[in-house]
């Protein structure tokens, strides 16, 4: 299963060199990252809709 890595500035030089050497574990972090901004980004967009149902169409039908 794809996750995604937080690094310190001290880490990102391994982090960066295992990434560009080896294709399984870059295809595994960007699948990763896909995954999390898709999540993020419905999270965003069902919240943004919420809140217009509620300050702005419900106070319109009322």
């Amino acid at each position: 299963m794809p996750v995604l890595l937080q690094v310190s500035a001290e880490e990102l030089e391994e982090a960066l060199s295992q990434l560009f050497s080896n294709s399984e574990i870059l295809e595994a972090r960007c699948l990763a990252a896909k995954q999390a901004f898709q999540a993020l980004s419905s999270g965003i967009v069902a919240n943004v809709w919420n809140q217009l149902d509620f300050n702005v169409l419900r106070q319109a039908l009322c």
